[in-house]
């Protein structure tokens, strides 16, 4: 019990052996060499443990998380806003303790987010913010929207065509907020004006702010870009 022997293998010294059995951490040794003797002393396996949650508290379920170091990489799908990753070593082949383990979460429709520097045993939180693009709109004179004139913003995936994603109305004050974006996804805006004498009702927003007719010569915008819209035209012209 407790003895292993592999035959029938190829002479060489770049072998790895792993072992993985249940309440241990998996080890492993690499570059072994054909014909010697290769021990294992094995660890009982740890767990790093915590919860992923939005900003308002609620728990985020079904969030992948992995959990990587130098040495080892472990991953898992988390329950109920809360995770747990077992099998972890706590030390490596040297006796010096794991210390920089990164855990990192991608939860749908939030920037995946990581957090480093942590050991067996750990538990900690993951705050989940909302990912939004949050802006102004004034027309060419730099004039606030006027009483009865309706603004929306509608926002869209770069594409040559389609990629519409939503719509949302400018507030009173002239400000407005489109959450829910995506990490690593770029967008474009178009503006609608309604009940105003402004020529262009439609303009799509260029990479200086401003308005233009066609959608190629429109800008690009990512998650957490403030976008002050300066509108071509007046809104009374």
């Amino acid at each position: 019990v407790g003895y292993y022997h592999i035959t029938n293998i190829p002479t060489g010294n770049d072998y790895e052996i792993s072992v993985k059995t249940t309440n241990y951490a998996k080890a492993v040794k690499t570059d072994q060499t054909t014909g010697t003797s290769v021990d294992f002393i094995l660890d009982y396996g740890g767990s790093l443990s915590g919860k992923v949650i939005s900003e308002d508290g609620a728990p985020l379920a079904n969030v992948l998380v992995t959990v990587s170091s130098k040495s080892a990489h472990f991953s898992g799908i988390n329950t109920n806003g809360a995770f747990t990753v077992n099998g972890m070593p706590r030390y490596l082949d040297n006796g010096n303790e794991i210390t920089d383990f990164v855990v990192t979460i991608y939860p749908e429709n939030y920037a995946e987010q990581s957090q480093g520097q942590k050991r067996v045993g750990e538990s900690f939180t993951f705050v989940c913010k909302q990912e939004r693009i949050t802006g102004s709109v004034v027309d060419s004179s730099g004039n606030a929207i006027p009483d009865g004139v309706v603004v929306a913003v509608k926002l869209y995936r770069k594409l040559s065509q389609g990629g519409f994603v939503s719509k949302t109305r400018v507030d009173t004050d002239g400000t407005f907020r489109i959450e829910g974006l995506l990490a690593y996804t770029e967008y474009q805006l178009e503006v609608l004006i309604f009940n105003s004498k402004m020529a262009w009702t439609k303009q799509w927003i260029d990479g200086n702010k401003g308005g233009v007719l066609d959608r190629g010569d429109a800008g690009v915008f990512v998650r957490g870009d403030g976008v002050d819209i300066r509108l071509r035209g007046d809104w009374d012209e």
